[in-house]
């Protein structure tokens, strides 16, 4: 039974997520996510955004930093919805987000040493382009 600990991982998720924002803030051309006022956030995901997410993702990797890219289609432009005839072009901001967001590592128990190299692996990149 795993919910006895949803609080406890969500407030670890929230931690990494401050670690990542405080120390990702302008850099490169990144793109943080962001808690609107008077909201919370869960960090299932950390999702930044850049012009540069599929280099940025082969640096990581040979790095040995796993990233993802959830949704690198929008969903106007699945097979699934091909009998709609929504043409590529439709939905610009949909299509823009599937182009430049990327998953970084976050998980519950997640190391400030593990963030570490997460962020020195990003900045890297970003001071080599």
């Amino acid at each position: 039974m795993k919910l006895p600990y949803l609080q406890d991982w969500t407030q670890q998720r929230r931690t990494v997520a401050a670690l990542y924002n405080q120390h990702l803030a302008g850099v490169g051309d990144l793109i943080l996510p962001v808690t609107a006022v008077g909201a919370t956030h869960v960090y299932h995901l950390y999702v930044v955004r850049t012009t540069h997410r599929d280099r940025l993702q082969h640096y990581l990797q040979e790095q040995g930093i796993g990233t993802l890219i959830h949704y690198p289609v929008p969903p106007h432009l699945q097979r699934a919805y091909t009998h709609l005839g929504i043409q590529e072009g439709a939905y610009p901001i949909a299509e823009e987000l599937a182009k430049t967001s990327l998953s970084l590592p976050m998980w519950p128990g997640m190391r400030q040493e593990e963030v570490t190299a997460v962020v020195e692996g990003i900045r890297s990149f970003f001071e080599h382009l």
